[in-house]
């Protein structure tokens, strides 16, 4: 009985210690004020009412019109503000984040600032790219329910380049990243996208997928610095050897790209000819200019050759 009641005290005491929200935590890391970003007063009572999940008071600003999409200094947005709940812990409380994106708030606004996160947002991106990437796969499951540009483009981490909402989805860490490429497949991406789609997917063992982005109708044939699709499969042949249905997904691809007329054994032995270059001289450019020659030969004898935009340099 007095261990009982022991069990019982504690629970009383731990109970008078209810934890903080975590985006209450994380607005407060950032230190984010809103009216340190917006002007117009209900906005601000919306943040307020975003940061303590007080829904409730959400319906009754945004049913009293408060703009939901409101700009603010950089590109703060008060859909922003519910996704910080997300930003530190992904299993955040995504309820805010779905009120304001049913209300019509928009994820692809490109950001001009870090907003003091520790470079947790990285300017020239958007909420839906950040979403794209997340553990928590329910935010960006959210912002595909209500609709978003397929070939929307943001900030890459690397120089010169842009990330894609597919490249958000495939380097990230989603356990839905096939379920989210069929959603992005169902809002009919144009051509250029699928096919640096499939590029992506290939080079991020996401071979499962890759045969889903073919069937879209992404190009085989485009050409990279490594050859074109199918050399770039042969080359990942060792990153499907790392589990069992990541083998058994590369060996269907490599079956889908045989049956769609693709030389899958020439590309194989073409890539253990380029390697052989690669390792047997001092300077990797070396081998480097002999693939790239090889291949615009081929090329020059193709009627309309693709080349892409991301991965083949003149």
């Amino acid at each position: 009985m007095k261990s009982l009641c022991v069990v019982f005290t504690l629970f009383l005491f731990a109970g008078c210690f209810v934890p903080q929200r975590f985006g209450d935590f994380t607005h407060e890391k950032f230190g984010w004020k809103a009216e340190d970003y917006f002007v117009d007063k209900d906005v601000c009572s919306l943040c307020d009412a975003i940061q303590k999940n007080d829904l409730i008071s959400m319906r009754e600003l945004i049913d009293g019109g408060v703009n939901v999409d409101e700009r603010g200094i950089n590109g703060m947005t008060p859909l922003m503000w519910a996704y910080a709940e997300n930003i530190l812990e992904p299993f955040g409380d995504p309820e805010p984040f779905k009120m304001l994106l049913a209300a019509g708030a928009n994820p692809g606004v490109i950001v001009k600032s870090e907003f003091n996160s520790k470079f947790n947002i990285r300017i020239g991106t958007t909420v839906a790219h950040m979403a794209a990437r997340s553990m928590n796969s329910s935010y960006f499951s959210a912002i595909l329910k209500n609709g978003i540009d397929p070939n929307l483009e943001a900030a890459s981490r690397r120089p010169s380049s842009k990330e894609s909402l597919f490249d958000a989805v495939l380097s990230g860490r989603s356990e839905r990243k096939s379920d989210h490429v069929e959603q992005l497949l169902s809002l009919k991406p144009n051509q250029s996208m699928l096919d640096r789609s499939v590029q992506e997917a290939i080079n991020c063992d996401e071979f499962g997928i890759a045969i889903k982005l073919f069937k879209a109708r992404a190009s085989a044939r485009t050409y990279t610095d490594w050859g074109n699709m199918v050399h770039l499969v042969a080359n990942r042949e060792i990153g499907s050897k790392s589990n069992s249905n990541r083998r058994k997904d590369y060996l269907e691809l490599v079956q889908w790209l045989v049956d769609h007329g693709e030389d899958f054994e020439g590309a194989k032995k073409d890539v253990e000819r380029w390697n052989k270059h690669l390792a047997s001289v001092v300077d990797p450019s070396i081998a480097g200019t002999i693939r790239k020659n090889e291949l615009r030969h081929r090329a020059a004898t193709e009627l309309n050759p693709q080349f892409s935009k991301d991965l083949w340099r003149k």
